[in-house]
């Protein structure tokens, strides 16, 4: 027992745990899921802005929400995790107008209300929120209301930004990855281990539900807006404390700039979302009307399959990920304006010669 308690006390010992106990929770928990789906035909069909091909459960996001509430509940020390029941509120509620929308569908502006509330507790009851802007513009510390906002919009936000991109196998899970796998380093690098230990939780999820996501047939699952979500607010918890604590001078290992360090790691969904929102507006649409614009979509009228699109954006995505912390330490307007230029042009490259060359829709190459 004291062998144990020595153990349950070492804080690297704890965020290996905290991983193997998500990842084995998720991988035992997926193949459930889908035998419920399966008994109760809860699908996500193909239909005209899809890109699969037959009628897939999308539930993964249960084993998920669940790996990690669980692992950090149980394994995190809860005195060097402010707020931290209040970040399980919010993303209860955003669990559950997940689940809602991938079993029913629900109205944007019900997904929105309910995206508002959570970002709304995060903020007001567990402190999660920018307070300063790291010199950019001339401005370091930032007045109440207008952190509440900065912080509202960038909350929900990436909350969207992961749902908007999973549209085929494995990529939203492989960029969360890559984002996870970075903030968590970097904070047990610098010994916020509750912070690593729920990015370690994350890692685990996420890897067991790309194992039936991208290579498995019989027990094929789908993200959904339960995952997605849940995804997209647990980074955006990770990305305001990364930014809180290099405003402290006494780290370890402390990060310039690190508001561009942190745009940098999400270049992908974030650009892209922006991309593809503002090309709507300019057509006149609702920046919130479906389309097969996404980056991906494009990808895969190139010619290439689910898993090659995924796997090339997850390479991409290492590589700007190690592009931010090199661009640190230059002037951070420069740093911006590289990654912005870098992601222009891939992207129009690439929109530019798939128009001229359509090749194969994305149902051909889905798989």
């Amino acid at each position: 027992m004291n062998f144990l308690n020595s153990l349950l006390l070492n804080d690297g010992f704890r965020i290996l745990l905290a991983f193997l106990f998500s990842l084995i929770l998720s991988l035992y928990g997926i193949p459930v899921l889908v035998r419920i789906a399966d008994n109760h035909s809860m699908y996500d069909h193909p239909n005209g802005r899809t890109t699969h091909l037959h009628p897939t459960p999308r539930l993964a996001g249960i084993a998920m929400f669940l790996g990690v509430i669980l692992s950090v509940s149980l394994l995190s020390r809860m005195d060097s995790f402010p707020g931290y029941q209040f970040a399980v509120a919010g993303s209860i509620i955003i669990f559950f107008i997940g689940i809602k929308d991938d079993m029913m569908g629900i109205s944007f502006s019900k997904k929105f209300i309910a995206q508002l509330a959570a970002a709304s507790i995060l903020i007001l009851f567990a402190g999660y929120r920018f307070t300063s802007l790291h010199g950019y513009f001339g401005v370091h510390g930032i007045s109440y209301p207008l952190s509440f906002l900065i912080s509202l919009f960038f909350i929900i936000g990436i909350t969207n930004a992961f749902n908007l991109i999973d549209g085929v196998d494995g990529l939203s899970g492989s960029l969360a990855l890559t984002a996870f796998a970075t903030f968590g380093g970097w904070f047990f690098i610098n010994r916020d281990y509750s912070f690593a230990l729920l990015c370690a939780s994350a890692i685990g999820s996420i890897i067991a539900f790309l194992r039936y996501n991208l290579w498995s047939v019989k027990n094929k699952i789908f993200l959904g807006d339960t995952g997605a979500q849940f995804l997209g607010f647990m980074m955006a918890i990770v990305v305001i404390r990364f930014n809180e604590m290099n405003l402290s001078s006494t780290l370890p290992w402390p990060v310039n700039a690190a508001p561009v360090v942190s745009f940098g790691i999400l270049l992908i969904p974030i650009f892209d979302t922006f991309r593809v929102m503002l090309s709507r507006i300019l057509q006149g649409k609702s920046p919130f009307h479906p389309d097969r614009t996404h980056i991906h979509h494009h990808l895969l009228c190139f010619g290439l399959t689910h898993r090659q699109v995924t796997a090339l954006l997850f390479c991409v995505s290492i590589i700007y990920a190690a592009l931010a912390f090199t661009l640190q330490n230059i002037n951070m307007y420069l740093a911006t304006f590289l990654l912005v230029a870098s992601a222009l042009f891939l992207s129009y490259t690439l929109v530019y010669f798939t128009r001229r060359n359509p090749g194969k829709t994305p149902w051909e190459n889905a798989g």
